[in-house]
């Protein structure tokens, strides 16, 4: 995770978390997924017997949606877990408490599929149909997706599974020994290549990553929009925007509904002072992906240079509510304290809830 901190004016410090570990690994595998996803800590932990099973297909037909991010999101706490549909389209999330449920299914090249549901106990019988998007992505040869995964060697998408596996528990290098196996056994393989840019952003190797995220973009003949977005993320944290505003925006015509692309490009556009611009991206994410924690903390970047402190508070409080064991956490909330503190001495009748007009 990348994490900037700058001076916003005399006293105040405000921060951007540009946060690939959050957005890079669209699809690990599924047991991966079940075993490292978030839990929602209910109150009464003898009341978490409540479970959600369900489908995931494509277009209304037959078909399963398979290694689809399925995001089960709390609408009472706005915490949220995700899992992943396994070869039969099918999930299944344990452990809940009695609350009303937001279910989203999201998928590269596809319009995201939702339902809200009340959980008192196994809800099960639940299907979402998966719509192709107008930017759906096709690969170079103009074939469809199907086609060209039926190309891809057994043994390459063995490595590529291992390669993502280790890349989830945290072990880049031997990440980086699969991914390139992958690679090896089927040069065309795109996805291999933007996975090891991840591991080498694990390894602190930013001219290795940049390299395998243009080859990824190279060999999908510039419609991979996952490699465009982490390109575009890197040339800004290099000190770069203009250039990963015209990279990330390349990435938003192949895959207009990517939350990410939306948030990573509203990053640069923060880095560039272009602030009104940069909220219009951040609206545009949390419309895709209203659990976005991250978002908030752009916004009150936003907000702060602004001067618009109270607002900055409600980003910060709203960000610690969606993801208060989040590593920037304790950062947040320091720097809640701050804006706080400095409301405080700006207007202690507004601070303190009184109207000074009343007087």
């Amino acid at each position: 995770m990348f994490l900037q901190t700058y001076r916003c004016k005399p006293g105040f410090t405000t921060i951007l978390f540009f946060s690939l570990t959050l957005f890079v690994i669209p699809s690990p595998p599924a047991a991966i997924a079940q075993d490292t996803a978030s839990d929602f800590s209910p109150v009464d932990p003898l009341e978490s017997h409540g479970e959600i099973l369900g489908t995931v297909y494509l277009d209304k037909s037959d078909l399963p949606a398979t290694e689809v991010v399925v995001t089960i999101r709390s609408l009472l706490s706005g915490i949220s877990r995700s899992v992943l549909s396994d070869f039969s389209g099918r999930f299944h999330v344990r452990g809940l408490p009695t609350d009303t449920y937001q279910i989203v299914a999201e998928a590269q090249g596809y319009s995201s599929a939702q339902i809200i549901t009340r959980v008192t106990g196994t809800h099960s019988g639940i299907s979402l149909y998966l719509k192709s998007a107008r930017s759906s992505f096709l690969p170079p040869t103009g074939y469809s997706i199907s086609v060209r995964e039926l190309q891809i060697p057994a043994k390459a998408r063995e490595e590529y599974r291992r390669g993502i596996t280790s890349l989830v528990k945290q072990d880049p290098a031997e990440s980086l020994a699969h991914l390139n196996k992958a690679a090896a056994l089927f040069p065309a393989y795109y996805e291999a290549y933007y996975h090891m840019g991840v591991a080498e952003i694990r390894l602190n190797h930013g001219d290795e990553a940049l390299q395998n995220f243009q080859k990824a973009i190279d060999l999908s003949g510039g419609h991979y929009a996952l490699a465009q977005f982490a390109y575009g993320l890197l040339l800004c944290n290099r000190g770069e925007p203009q250039e990963a505003e015209r990279i990330i925006r390349y990435g938003l015509e192949t895959d207009s509904n990517s939350a990410e692309g939306h948030f990573f490009l509203a990053i640069a556009l923060v880095v560039l002072n272009r602030v009104d611009e940069a909220e219009k991206s951040v609206r545009e994410a949390l419309l895709r992906k209203p659990g976005l924690a991250d978002a908030y903390l752009l916004l009150a970047d936003i907000h702060a240079k602004r001067n618009d402190h109270t607002s900055q508070i409600h980003d910060l409080d709203t960000f610690l509510k969606l993801a208060p064991d989040a590593p920037q956490a304790e950062k947040a909330r320091q720097i809640r304290d701050v804006v706080q503190r400095l409301v405080t001495q700006t207007n202690p009748e507004v601070a303190s809830g009184r109207n000074p007009a009343a007087n």
